[in-house]
């Protein structure tokens, strides 16, 4: 539990929040429900990133598909290769 303030006239605390701890629970069903939630919004995340990749991919790769009519001269393949060290940077990789 969490206990936000301390009346300084008593000395027991004011308990105002209660953290969602499973082992304090009676119920037998939060431990397993808690662990479903955080598997269920784990797996939503890593399937939006993995969907935004997908939708991505294809076209970051284009550049080096042999049947691509897009040739590079050096010095683009220089800024295409500074721009994918940049972005990886600003998202935080």
């Amino acid at each position: 539990s969490f206990t936000l303030f301390t009346s300084s006239s008593s000395s027991s605390s004011t308990m105002l929040l209660f953290a969602a701890d499973p082992n304090e629970s009676k119920c037998p069903v939060s431990g397993p429900l808690s662990n479903f939630g955080a598997l269920w919004g784990s797996l939503g995340v890593v399937y939006i990133l993995l969907k935004a990749v997908k939708r991505v991919l294809p076209i970051a790769l284009e550049p080096f598909g042999a049947e691509s009519a897009l040739v590079l001269t050096p010095m683009q393949w220089g800024f295409y290769g500074l721009s994918c060290l940049f972005f990886a940077y600003a998202e935080g990789y």
